[in-house]
């Protein structure tokens, strides 16, 4: 095994987006809340020097993963919010900071 320079955001969805996805035109079998953790991602950032603030990395990260979220769901961007700010990102996923991470394939 091998440590990587890296420590990890894993997003899960919360309510919001499941009520977004869900009224979604052709959205097909609305999703249910205990889905919403098998929906979840996990993101490898910079590890840096210091335990970082949980909420400083979801200002820095959250235009992005929202986006990923968004795109993976739908590709029409019209369907997706106007705003997605980290308070509004905040309120449709949670988020957890895991301090390393470790590369468990030998190739």
């Amino acid at each position: 095994m091998e440590p990587l320079n890296r420590t990890v955001l894993v997003v899960t969805p919360k309510r919001r987006f499941l009520e977004w996805a869900n009224a979604l035109p052709d959205a097909g079998e609305a999703l249910k809340r205990e889905e919403l953790e098998s929906l979840r991602a996990a993101y490898l950032i910079d590890s840096g020097d210091v335990p970082p603030d949980l909420q400083d990395l979801i200002d820095e990260y959250s235009g992005e993963i929202f986006e990923e979220f968004l795109g993976s769901w739908v590709i029409d961007e019209s369907l997706w919010p106007v705003n997605r700010t980290p308070h509004t990102f905040r309120d449709w996923f949670s988020v957890e900071w895991i301090a390393s991470a470790t590369d468990a394939d030998p190739h």
